[in-house]
């Protein structure tokens, strides 16, 4: 299970034990029924409460300090956080199945700073697997 995944869990996790049912219903909408990611939801929980909804964007690491970088879906074309809430959940020592903390942010704070929107070219996961399993094929000749 991946980083991601794994904070989205534990995030739902807390949520139905700080926010439970029946007066709370907790929604992981971060993937559809395929597994797939949803394309323009920018939120990965929904906290629901009669008619309120709290929108919140979940972001694991395994390092110490900052954010983990967003994805432009999760911020409008202003730059403004779509979620009501960021939770950065921290793991020690690159294990993820030792929650570290707990973070929560409130879009207000959020969008009180600046944000530059970043582009770049994800390199293939296959690619860093071939090159993991056969490092011998990329190695540098100098009869290149």
């Amino acid at each position: 299970m991946d980083i991601g995944t794994r904070a989205v869990n534990d995030v739902m996790k807390f949520l139905m034990k700080n926010y439970p049912p029946p007066h709370w219903k907790v929604e992981n909408v971060s993937t559809n029924k395929r597994g797939d990611k949803k394309n323009n939801s920018g939120f990965d929980i929904k906290l629901i409460r009669g008619k309120k909804v709290k929108k919140i964007e979940v972001k694991g690491s395994t390092k110490e300090n900052g954010i983990p970088d967003a994805f432009q879906t999760e911020f409008d074309k202003n730059l403004k956080l779509i979620a009501d809430y960021i939770y950065v959940v921290r793991y020690k020592n690159n294990n993820n199945r030792t929650k570290h903390k707990i973070y929560v942010i409130k879009k207000s704070d959020v969008d009180r700073y600046t944000h530059q929107m970043v582009y770049h070219i994800k390199i293939s996961n296959k690619l860093k697997k071939d090159l993991d399993k056969h490092p011998e094929k990329y190695k540098w000749k100098k009869n290149l």
